[in-house]
């Protein structure tokens, strides 16, 4: 049988979150209530993902459906943007640095002023 491109993709993706996450096979099928083989055959892509199945590993991994299905993602988690932020120079990490603590504090005199 001849895999999709599409589920091989997805598949991959969902085995880079499971292992992000530090699951095994075993540990997310039982949270998902599926078998492991099923899981297995989905990270190979050897199987599609149903929408409710994807929205449970959603929740469980904590990664968007845009990430698992595109591969990309605007709206990333914090430790996709922790991962990404590494990869930077010092100097573009001192820039977002300071961009965090800006946001942080404008949240928090708007807080007060609530």
């Amino acid at each position: 049988m001849t895999k999709k491109k599409i589920n091989v993709e997805i598949g991959k993706r969902i085995h880079i979150a499971r292992e992000r996450n530090h699951y095994t096979q075993e540990v997310l099928s039982e949270k998902l209530d599926l078998t492991t083989q099923y899981l297995s055959d989905v990270e190979r892509g050897a199987s599609g993902i149903s929408i409710s199945t994807l929205i449970k590993l959603c929740k469980i991994l904590n990664v968007s459906s845009d990430y698992i299905l595109f591969g990309d993602s605007k709206n990333k988690t914090l430790d996709e943007n922790i991962r990404l932020i590494k990869r930077m120079s010092k100097a573009e990490q001192e820039l977002i640095n300071k961009a965090i603590n800006t946001t942080i504090e404008a949240l928090t005199i708007h807080e007060k002023n609530e």
